[in-house]
């Protein structure tokens, strides 16, 4: 998982940390990156994100949340 935070934040990602879930079962990667989207670029950003946790084999992709940039 720290490997996948690290090629997240050559991309510009801000790493905000690695937590384990409250049941302890598992660990959450939480990055974060100011971008802004239309509907089509953040569903190919989600596609992405999917696709990376894929290929770099963790064990899912819960999706992102979205909200205005202050």
């Amino acid at each position: 998982m720290k490997k996948a935070g690290k090629k997240l934040q050559k991309s510009d990602y801000r790493l905000v940390g690695i937590f384990q879930t409250d049941d302890k079962s598992s660990y959450v990667l939480h990055v974060e990156k100011e971008e802004i989207h239309d509907v089509e670029s953040l569903y190919q950003r989600n596609s992405e994100l999917s696709k990376f946790a894929d290929e770099n084999e963790l064990d899912c992709y819960d999706g992102m949340d979205v909200g205005p940039i202050k």
